[in-house]
């Protein structure tokens, strides 16, 4: 696989430019809300509030975004959001993650404030800030439906606000090309908040597949046997109304009737996370919106099947300790983002995603601020940068 491509556009000085990251941040990051959280973090400030002009909003494709998933693909929307005050990775239902590759983009960092309203064409490897005045104030799905016809290009994928998000209400969402809504948190104001009206993308890069039948035979597999959706949003309507009663006969169970040692806590440097949210973060990355393997399947199974997938799609060969590492990783950043603002504000919401006691299980600040931890999760890179920050808030 090539390398990573990431597009920065600077909304202020409308300056664009275009950088890679190495392989080496793919095996770290995979993709998606992974890669995400590793850009806002090293281009985003501490302190600074949800729709403020010098936050970063991060938009990021998955390893396996454009290569046939169907209705299991997403992308992921990074930002702080107003309704939480924090930090959060929002999935991006649908084909846009799609769009983004086949334009030659796999994450896009938008930085500043747009003077007037604008929209952001990824076309070819290249990247335009185009005027939106014209249609300001109209709905998301008639703006995507002009400038598709505007483009001329049957293909367009793209993401786009209304009036709502335009005016920073903040629960206002974003509208894609294909009918898809997401960001109840405040994505729609986080854009306005901009002056970005929407994102489009249109291209034919080839996105090469190593092995396409292997890689549609397991997709099958899974949309068969799995739990598949393009988001969690619905899926407490897919659980069960009531759990069958389980005597206690000294063996530990599940609801599901499935041994508690299969529903294991991963743990890494004294670090702990629950299997669900292990699986669901490395799906995230991987551009699968919401995968949930059955609960027979033990830990070994489900990651030599995702193991396999990423071989299939691109080549790149990981063992299955690479991508619970990954996983630590990518929860890590996140947490690290969080810290660094509830220290700011009080108003941030706490996180405890998959994680109820995180003194307990190694997720605190004083557990993670720690240089030899940044070590073991292959991210001492980040450690001066956070560091500095850490010394002008105190001084």
């Amino acid at each position: 696989m090539e390398l990573v491509t990431i597009g920065y556009v600077d909304l202020d000085k409308k300056d664009v430019t275009v950088d890679t990251l190495t392989r080496d941040r793919r095996y770290r990051f995979l993709g998606g809300g992974g890669i995400n959280a590793y850009l806002f973090l090293r281009h985003s400030e501490s302190g600074i509030p949800p729709l403020d002009s010098n936050d970063a909003i991060v938009l990021g494709s998955g390893i396996l975004s454009g290569l046939g998933a169907g209705p299991m693909e997403s992308a992921a929307f990074s930002t702080r959001f107003p309704l939480t005050y924090r930090f959060e990775s929002e999935t991006i239902p649908g084909g846009f993650g799609a769009g983004m590759r086949w334009a030659g983009f796999d994450h896009i960092v938008l930085t500043g404030k747009a003077k007037r309203p604008v929209f952001i064409a990824l076309r070819n490897g290249g990247i335009t800030l185009e005027s939106a005045g014209a249609l300001k104030k109209t709905g998301a799905a008639e703006f995507l439906e002009r400038i598709g016809r505007k483009e001329g290009f049957q293909g367009i994928r793209g993401l786009a606000i209304g009036p709502e998000g335009e005016n920073r209400l903040h629960g206002a969402k974003v509208f894609t090309h294909d009918g898809r809504i997401f960001g109840a948190s405040g994505a729609g104001s986080a854009l306005g908040a901009k002056n970005v009206k929407a994102v489009i993308c249109t291209g034919t890069r080839d996105l090469p597949v190593k092995h396409p039948q292997k890689l549609l035979d397991l997709l099958k597999e899974i949309l068969e046997q799995w739990t598949v959706l393009p988001d969690s949003s619905r899926f407490h309507e897919m659980l069960p109304k009531t759990s069958p009663e389980i005597k206690d006969t000294g063996e530990r169970k599940t609801a599901a009737g499935v041994p508690q040692e299969m529903r294991c806590l991963f743990e890494k440097k004294g670090m702990r996370l629950p299997r669900d949210v292990v699986f669901e973060s490395i799906a995230h990355c991987l551009g699968l919106g919401f995968l949930r393997a059955p609960e027979t399947e033990s830990e070994t199974e489900v990651l030599t099947v995702i193991g396999n997938l990423i071989r299939f799609a691109s080549g790149l060969v990981f063992h299955k300790t690479q991508l619970v590492d990954a996983a630590f990783r990518v929860h890590a950043l996140n947490r690290l983002i969080r810290i660094r603002d509830e220290q700011y504000d009080s108003r941030a919401a706490p996180f405890s995603r998959g994680v109820k006691n995180p003194a307990a299980d190694g997720w605190d600040k004083r557990s993670l601020m720690r240089l030899k931890v940044f070590k073991a999760l292959g991210i001492e890179d980040l450690w001066p940068g956070i560091r500095e920050q850490e010394k002008r808030r105190d001084g």
